[in-house]
């Protein structure tokens, strides 16, 4: 039987909604169209079995455009920018991103827009069917109903009805039967509205409509949060003060409000993101990460800057092993606030390597300038050394090098002790070597796993002092490994995956499932096709084992599909003629020679 192209079918496409997502319009029109399969439908459309079967960044539109432009009065450009969530996510993708994405879904490489994105990679739930707002499904008046933009991203509630968004959940046939779910008649029935009380949660999703809209003061490559936090007091010395920045951001927003939207990841995970975020915005991160950072940094105000108390420079330098003790060589200052003290900081940088700080001791009405050596430099420490080989004594040292005895005694301990220690640490580290060899050999597999098993000091101190040859040593032994161990009970799997199978398999009958039965389907019912399905299906024996039981070949479901279709026949009055069983059937003229020999015995060639 040949097929009949669609457009010869239906001259005329649907009509499109407000808010309506392309993927509604296909299912709709898929409605209008039964009689074809839906490999059949997204071929003739997109020239693909899967097509655009994408809720909110479908692909293949340079195709449907050439297939469709007699019937449908929208560019590529304009169905991406009408009918899919692409303007939700344009504000977060860098410049030369976004024509990649374009061309990625008017093209046939769809399957790379989501990682591209930065979906794939977050932590945030992703939905598998169409979502809707039963408010929405309520009010509208249209007699076909639809599916909307907005409620196809993230979102928790509906920003127009302050209502929960559902998610909605296909039954067994339309699982089996389209790629393309079209929204039922009577869905607000079955879900009810139910009304969010959280302020927070609402005025996210008015974020979320406007970022749609294109209302959201937002562009990603415009985005320079660092300096923002810094100026905000978030800044500690050169660093970003990760810990108040957290705690501040946990307060902004709250701890339930945030767990609301990340509901799988603990409180660590939770905000483990944000100072990566805070300094490579244009790395990939999902939109919601970005709102939520973007809504805090709006919020910071600027800390005061700094008064310079110490006057204009230049500066003294303080080292005395230099050339140009206390003459003014310094010409930058930095200036901080120390968190304990509250007082001012001025922190001081000479091209000799010593730095020092000033600050500013008030006591008994009076105010005392303070200084304190932060770091020596190299200089001072290589004439200290020098000095300490003269055999003097401290106090003399330390009147030459501008400190005190305490100081240099201490420091020469350090040089002594350092001495000490590379002695041991050769010695040490060829006995820890030759330990770590011998344990390698003493296991016969996963050796290396086991040798830090059994000794893990060993490990940790190879690791910290002697790296280089520990990793060596640890990939050459790790190529002798027998097997690798099994992250899975898969035999336990197997006989909880048996009870599974045949549970929904049961259901089926009692339903009186009149679809194939086919392992995919069993597999998509309890939801593990990557195992039943995919490269590990080996050692599932006997999941497998059943599932070749139960399940209908092709063959063996055209030939109950046959029977039916004669059964039909036979209860119309109608004569059992090949042609009409086959239409019945569904069936086309390519047939294997069993569902031939089936209907030939039914019609009595």
């Amino acid at each position: 039987m040949l097929e009949v192209p669609l457009l010869l079918m239906i001259q005329s496409f649907i009509e499109q909604f407000p808010e309506e997502v392309f993927y509604s319009i296909i299912a709709r029109y898929y409605k209008q169209t039964l009689a074809f399969s839906p490999k059949s439908f997204s071929r003739q459309l997109f020239n693909s079995p899967l097509g655009a079967a994408t809720i909110d960044l479908p692909s293949h539109l340079e195709c449907f455009h050439l297939n469709t432009k007699q019937i449908f009065p929208y560019s590529t450009d304009d169905i991406i920018e009408n009918f899919t969530l692409y303007p939700f996510y344009l504000p977060f993708l860098r410049f030369e991103k976004r024509s990649s994405i374009i061309n990625a879904m008017k093209g046939d490489v769809g399957n790379t827009v989501h990682t591209r994105i930065g979906i794939n990679a977050s932590k945030i739930v992703t939905y598998r069917y169409p979502r809707y707002c039963p408010a929405c499904i309520e009010e509208n008046t249209a007699e076909d109903p639809y599916w909307e933009r907005l409620p196809q991203t993230d979102l928790i509630i509906c920003p127009k009805h302050n209502c929960f968004i559902h998610s909605y959940v296909p039954d067994l046939a339309e699982l089996n039967r389209s790629l393309f779910i079209s929204a039922p008649k009577g869905l607000a029935l079955h879900n009810p509205p139910v009304f969010n009380e959280d302020q927070k949660l609402y005025d996210l999703a008015v974020i979320y409509q406007k970022i749609l809209n294109k209302e959201y003061d937002f562009d990603i490559n415009l985005i320079n949060y660092h300096e923002k936090v810094r100026e905000g007091g978030y800044a500690k010395e050169k660093n970003l003060d990760v810990q108040k920045l957290i705690n501040d951001f946990n307060r902004f927003h709250s701890q339930e409000f945030l767990y609301k939207l990340f509901p799988r990841a603990n409180q660590y995970d939770r905000l483990q993101w944000l100072p990566d975020i805070i300094k490579r915005p244009l790395h990939i991160f999902h939109p919601l990460r970005h709102i939520l950072t973007h809504e805090f940094v709006k919020s910071i105000e600027a800390a005061p800057k700094a008064i310079q108390s110490f006057g204009r420079g230049p500066w003294p330098c303080l080292n005395k092993a230099s050339d140009h003790f206390h003459k003014n060589v310094i010409h930058n200052i930095e200036y901080h606030i120390d968190p304990k003290s509250k007082r001012q900081i001025g922190v001081l940088s000479c091209i000799c390597g010593m730095v020092y700080t000033k600050s500013i001791l008030t006591k008994n009405g009076s105010s005392i300038e303070f200084v304190r050596i932060k770091e020596w430099g190299p200089l001072w420490i290589k004439r200290l050394r020098n000095e300490i080989k003269t055999e003097k004594s401290f106090r003399t040292i330390a009147s030459i090098l501008g400190t005190d005895a305490k100081t240099i005694s201490k420091l020469s301990k350090q040089f002594n002790n350092t001495v000490d220690k590379n002695t041991d640490n050769r010695e040490t580290r060829t006995a820890y070597r030759k330990r770590w060899v011998k344990l390698l050999n003493k296991f016969s597999n996963r050796k290396v796993f086991n040798a830090r098993l059994a000794e893990p000091k060993i490990y940790a101190w190879l690791y910290r002092n002697d790296n280089s040859w520990l990793l060596t040593i640890n990939k050459l032994h790790s190529q002798n490994s027998l097997q690798t161990e099994l992250k899975l009970d898969w035999q336990q799997m197997d006989q909880d995956l048996v009870i599974k199978l045949s549970e929904s398999f049961e259901k089926l009958r009692q339903e009186n499932f009149r679809g194939r039965i086919s392992r995919t389907l069993l597999a998509k019912i309890i939801n593990h096709e990557k195992y039943l399905l995919g490269k590990n299906a080996k050692k599932l024996p006997l999941s497998i084992s059943y599932l070749e039981k139960v399940c209908e070949t092709r063959e063996e479901y055209q030939i109950k599909r046959i029977k039916l279709a004669k059964k039909q026949l036979d209860a119309e009055l109608e004569i059992p003629l090949q042609w009409k069983i086959m239409r019945k059937a569904g069936l086309r003229k390519e047939l294997s020679p069993v569902v031939e020999m089936e209907i030939n015995k039914i019609i009595g060639y």
